[in-house]
């Protein structure tokens, strides 16, 4: 749906029917019409969005963890 990679899926291929001719059996042929059909697979699986989950920790020099602390406060303020 974003044309993100997609992770932790799997697409079970249960019967396969090529073309007798060589030419006609490369990736050129087959990887575009596989992406196409994998793509429709996913969208009549009715697909949904989900908000994504950062975590981030940072570390800074003592100097400028007050500095952070006051970034951070800020921060959690304005949520």
């Amino acid at each position: 749906m974003c044309e993100e990679n997609m992770r932790g899926v799997r697409f079970d291929i249960h019967d396969v029917t090529l073309h007798a001719d060589a030419i006609h059996r490369g990736g050129g042929q087959i990887i575009p019409t596989a992406r196409r059909v994998l793509y429709a697979c996913q969208m009549t699986a009715a697909p949904r969005l989900l908000e994504p989950v950062y975590l981030v920790e940072i570390q800074v020099i003592s100097v400028c963890r007050a500095l952070a602390i006051v970034c951070h406060a800020t921060i959690n303020t304005s949520n």
